[in-house]
């Protein structure tokens, strides 16, 4: 679910749809989560959207605006700082 998730702006970032999934509408989800992973869901989200933009990047001949919106960042500025922070 979270994987196939990732592209959709908005539908991840809240959680809103874990809660849902995972049957916690009433209880915070983001606290079990970073115990479970070690990260927290937004971080989560973020590599996973990288580590597909990655794959797109080598597997296509698209231009990395399009990959950044295609994978779920609502902005290039955004995409690349977080490029930056998981990659480099």
């Amino acid at each position: 679910m979270l994987y196939q998730g990732h592209q959709e702006r908005g539908a991840l970032d809240d959680g809103g749809r874990l809660r849902q999934a995972t049957r916690h509408e009433r209880e915070p989800v983001f606290p079990p989560f970073r115990r479970a992973t070690g990260n927290t869901f937004v971080d989560f989200v973020n590599r996973v959207r990288i580590n597909r933009a990655c794959q797109l990047l080598m597997e296509s001949d698209r231009y990395i605006t399009h990959i950044c919106y295609e994978v779920g960042f609502n902005n290039v500025a955004n995409f690349n700082r977080r490029f930056l922070e998981i990659k480099a």
